[in-house]
This record gives structure tokens, C-alpha cells and sequence, in this order.
């Protein structure tokens, strides 16, 4: 059965014919990229060095390709937006919804206007057309996916329209998140709700999103790498990928050392990971984590913080704020928003 030719609600269409439309590529002058590696030099859209990223993981040769965190923004008084994408490599994961790992994700004056949505049984890309309301110049901001790579975009605007560059972020750097598949964005409907998108929205902030699906180990390479990030607050996060306890207690407080060096003044903000449910394991790997902040904290670092990931889902309704007991769906990834955005703020 083809629910699509039943119900035309979620029904998906790429063919749109509009002979006022201009393509323009997504590398022009006046469209700001955020949350990618040197977007204007490279080939597609990447978030860290892919020669670093290889050197450290064969999996992460991969998965810097998927364009998480990655945006694009603008103002315009163009009638509609359209996108045209080129996607080599397209995720499907039994755990989340295409548009999450393969969808664009529209603002319009950073409130959610409608998701570019993919069709099911694409190959390599898609193209898709929304309607704008109103008139006059308007702020666009489009999320990439989550778990895919984009090699090109182009944006299709009314020939006649006006372009111009989006107005700057609150800071100049971003804010830079470390961590598992949780950071990457897994596993929310819609790329623009991941805890780091939706803090950087409210908080008018640049981020960018260093979450690796299964991948981010603390590797001393990658805080290396790290480090020499400019930014302008760190929040580091890759508790659920250390295979076990004693491979944290062996990387966590040397991860947070390197990029300390580094940087003396950096705003460093730890987390342990969020939980429904909590164990024996879990309590022992929050208390290494804990004690790379104590630790600090006693040798006099003024700017490192510590969040517990335990309160991150609240008390009522805990139980529905993850899509398996582990990924945060939308309760689950809004409620991580209040909690480390609250502290953002206050330490920004």
C-alpha cells in the first residue's frame, strides 16, 4: 500500500515549474555558511578537516561529510525559496525520520517555517520549492541534514529578488560541541531541532557541531584539533562513546588538559550523558567525568563548568524523551536545550 496515494497530506513532490526562478550556488558571496571547515575553499560541505579526520578514524573520514550543524543564511524578498541538492551519500536509519537525516530545514525570521522534505525513493539529491507569506525582506536560515553529506546546493529565488548577506551572530566564533551520535543530532524528526541548533537559534550564537555517530572516543589527535579551533566556548560531551570505564578515566581529564593548554581562558562546559535510566555504570562514568571538572576547579580554572546529564529530561514524562533509550527525540532534545542553553547563557 502507497500511503502517499491515499493521504495527499504526506504526499512529497520535486517537480515545480517557475519561470521566475534564478539557481544560485550556495558558495556565492552574499549567502553566509556556517557550521562548516573552510566552506568557500573546499569541495562540498564538511565539518572538520577530512585529511585530520581520517588520520584519527577511518569512520570519521566519513562522517565529517555529514553536514550537521551546517547552515545557510540570508535576507531576501524573494516570494519563495528553493533548494536543489546534490547528496552522495543519503542515511537511512531505522531509528529516525529522512527529514532528519536527509531534509533541509526552512527558518524564516528564526521561527520554523516548513521542512524541504525528501522523497523516500531518492538517489542522490533532491529539489523542492516553499511558498513564502508576506511581503518585504525576510531573515532565511536552512539547516543541512543531520546524517548525510551534501557535495552542492544551489538556491532558487525570484530573478527579480533582492539578496543580501544575513545579519552577524551575537559573537564572532561559534560555539563548539564535542560528542556522540546525541551531539550529531540523533535522532529528532527535523534537523533544526537538535539541542545545538535550538540553542543557537534563541541565543542569536554560531556553533559547530563535532557530534560522531558512534566515533567520538577522545581521541588526544581530535582535542588536539580541537584546540586550535577558534571559539568561543567548548561544550565537550563524548560520554557515550568511550567504550568503557577506564577507557574515559584515561582519556577524559587528558582531553580537557590539551585544549586547556591551549586556550587558558576558553569557556569549557563538561556533560555527562542523558539518561532514562540510571545504573551502577552509569553513576561510575559520571563520577570520572566529575572529577575532571573537580580537579580543575581545585588548580584554579575559573571557566570550566559542569553539567549533570541526569537532570537534562527533567522528572515528568522522562520516560517519553528518547526514540530508544538512548536518543533524544523532541521533548527529549528541547529539554537538553533549556538545560544547557540556561547555562550558555550564563557563562557567555
Amino acid at each position: 500500500m502507497n500511503i502517499e496515494q491515499i493521504d495527499e497530506n504526506v504526499r512529497v513532490s520535486t517537480s515545480f515549474h517557475e519561470e521566475s526562478l534564478r539557481w544560485y550556488s550556495a558558495k556565492d558571496p552574499f549567502f553566509t555558511l556556517n557550521g562548516f571547515w573552510r566552506p568557500y575553499q573546499s569541495d562540498g560541505f564538511v565539518r572538520m578537516d577530512p585529511e585530520v579526520a581520517a588520520s584519527i578514524h577511518e569512520s570519521l573520514s566519513e562522517l565529517c561529510h555529514a553536514t550537521a550543524g551546517g547552515r545557510i543564511r540570508f535576507r531576501t524578498n524573494s516570494d519563495y525559496i528553493a533548494i536543489r541538492a546534490l547528496m552522495p551519500q543519503i542515511d537511512r536509519l531505522s531509528v529516525m525520520t529522512l527529514c532528519g537525516s536527509a531534509g533541509f530545514d526552512l527558518y524564516v525570521d528564526n521561527v520554523f517555517y516548513r521542512t524541504f522534505v525528501p522523497p523516500y525513493d531518492m538517489q542522490n539529491g533532491y529539489a523542492a520549492i516553499e511558498y513564502l507569506p508576506g511581503s518585504g525582506m525576510k531573515d532565511i536560515l536552512i539547516h543541512f541534514p543531520l546524517y548525510s553529506s551534501v557535495s552542492q546546493l544551489w538556491i532558487g529565488l525570484h530573478k527579480e529578488a533582492h539578496v543580501e548577506k544575513a545579519t552577524a551572530y551575537r559573537y564572532e566564533k561559534p560555539v563548539v560541541f564535542y560528542g556522540s551520535s546525541i551531539t550529531q543530532g540523533g535522532c529528532v524528526t527535523r534537523p533544526g531541532n537538535s539541542y545545538e541548533s535550538i540553542i543557537c537559534r534563541n541565543m542569536n550564537i554560531d556553533c559547530l557541531n563535532l557530534g560522531f555517530a558512534g566515533s567520538a572516543k577522545g581521541e588526544r589527535s581530535m582535542a588536539e584539533y580541537i584546540a586550535q579551533l577558534p571559539m568561543c566556548a567548548l561544550v565537550l560531551d563524548y560520554d557515550y562513546n568511550a567504550p568503557d570505564c577506564v577507557h574515559l578515566a584515561t582519556t577524559h581529564e587528558a582531553f580537557f588538559q590539551i585544549i586547556r593548554r591551549s586556550q587558558p581562558e576558553l569557556p569549557i562546559l563538561i556533560l555527562t550523558r542523558p539518561n532514562c535510566e540510571v545504573d551502577s555504570w552509569t553513576i561510575q562514568r559520571r563520577q570520572i567525568i566529575y572529577q575532571t571538572y573537580r580537579r580543575a576547579v581545585r588548580a584554579g580554572d575559573k571557566n570550566v563548568h559542569f553539567l549533570n546529564g541526569k537532570r537534562f529530561f527533567g522528572t515528568r514524562w522522562r520516560d517519553g524523551c528518547t526514540v530508544d533509550g538512548v536518543h533524544p527525540n523532541e521533548l527529549g532534545s528541547h529539554r537538553m536545550a533549556q538545560a544547557i542553553g540556561r547555562e550558555l547563557k550564563r557563562i557567555l
